[in-house]
């Protein structure tokens, strides 16, 4: 199930409003949960992603974090654990959280981090930046014949 909420900026002045949406999904778990204070540090990381297009191509981006399963194979028997996935949304100029749930997670499975374009960067657009980072260019000729 997805706790959808009224977005909350990341940031400092909002830790306590962030700690709550957190808490209220998490319950009474205290394994595979994510902490207010490292959402700053999944938006830092989505960002360093997001550096080859320009930052008015940022806004609207969707960003999902699920913490790592038990590595033990043993852990739990075996079973599946339930972690706390959290979905960041860029805005103009910061990032906010809009929902928080728990999510089955897998034993020996590492975290993930899916970060999700907005529909209006298209995959030229997208192409066109990733070349240009990569100091990359297509020949024109090539792209015919193909």
């Amino acid at each position: 199930m997805t706790d959808l909420i009224k977005p909350i900026p990341i940031n400092d002045a909002h830790l306590d409003r962030l700690r709550g949406a957190i808490d209220v999904a998490e319950g009474r778990a205290t394994a595979f949960c994510v902490h207010p204070e490292i959402l700053a540090e999944i938006a830092t990381r989505a960002e360093m992603r997001l550096a080859v297009l320009p930052q008015r191509l940022w806004s609207g981006t969707k960003v999902t974090y699920l913490p790592a399963g038990p590595w033990a194979r043993s852990y739990n028997g075996g079973r599946s654990v339930k972690a706390t996935q959290v979905t960041l949304v860029r805005r103009s100029r910061d990032w906010v959280l809009t929902s928080v749930s728990r999510q089955w997670q897998h034993n020996g499975k590492r975290e993930r981090l899916d970060v999700t374009l907005p529909a209006k960067v298209s995959p030229e657009v997208l192409n066109r930046y990733l070349a240009a980072a990569s100091g990359l260019t297509l020949n024109s000729s090539t792209v015919e014949a193909a």
